[in-house]
């Protein structure tokens, strides 16, 4: 395995006992700022960072941290930080491969569209509810 792109690492539905056992054979595990202690070789990245990550007899892959919230406002004391990537690599015809990462839709995902050429894009749709913050909206 030589890259993880973890959204975030504080829930035990997104990453649990087994994943957290896979990450120490990982190359390297791409999450939050706040995430980067899950293994020596985690590298957190700030929203619209940019990685580019090499491996020999492969094209470089430029990996770009893209902006998240897990919840409603106000939910990232219980939610915890989120994050999502674009991938983008030599050759590359029809924009970036955008993986949304576990976001509710706000002004940071649509910042995605307006700054990065999209051609394809992994969302993760759920629906999620905080019982202090109220439905997302």
């Amino acid at each position: 395995m030589h890259a993880v792109l973890l959204s975030h690492d504080q829930h035990g539905a997104n990453l649990d006992d087994a994943g957290r056992a896979l990450l120490p054979s990982a190359g390297v595990v791409l999450t939050t700022v706040s995430g980067a202690r899950a293994s020596a070789a985690t590298r957190g990245l700030a929203p619209w960072q940019d990685l580019r990550l090499a491996a020999a007899g492969r094209p470089d892959l430029r990996v770009t941290a893209t902006p998240c919230r897990h919840g409603p406002p106000l939910s990232r004391p219980l939610a915890g930080a989120v994050t999502g990537f674009a991938l983008r690599w030599p050759g590359q015809r029809h924009g970036a491969l955008w993986i949304s990462g576990d976001t509710v839709l706000y002004g940071g995902v649509r910042a995605v569209a307006r700054r990065l050429r999209v051609g394809t894009a992994v969302l993760h749709l759920g629906g999620v509810r905080f019982p202090v913050t109220g439905p997302v909206r």
